[in-house]
């Protein structure tokens, strides 16, 4: 494991945060894919990645990728409009909260490792 957070940490941020992103497609594909089922707990991967490696405003875009990936696939369910938007924007704060502590829990444990 050691090798593999070394290896990250030497990839330029564009390159991770282009990863985070086609992860949160292919996510969003596999949830349009599913239907009903909420796999929220998947967007997490990605969001988690680039919040650790790429810092907190990356991780943010990666959250709010995956809740617009979480509207566009329940769209297509047959439920309230206002339902629909409510459960997306949960999603998507939750997604945010995740990506800014992941990113707060990096810099904690550098500073603490430092001194």
């Amino acid at each position: 494991m050691p090798g593999m957070m070394a290896f990250m940490q030497g990839q330029p941020k564009w390159l991770i945060n282009l990863i985070g992103l086609i992860l949160v497609v292919l996510i969003g594909y596999i949830d349009y894919l599913t239907g009903d089922y909420s796999i929220l707990v998947f967007y997490l991967l990605p969001v988690s990645i680039v919040s650790w490696f790429s810092g907190r405003w990356h991780g943010a875009v990666t959250a709010t990728a995956g809740g617009v990936a979480r509207l566009v696939s329940d769209y297509s369910l047959d439920i309230n409009p206002r339902h629909l938007y409510w459960n997306s924007f949960e999603d998507t704060c939750f997604l945010l909260i995740v990506a800014f502590l992941i990113a707060l829990l990096r810099k904690a444990l550098e500073s603490d490792s430092s001194a």
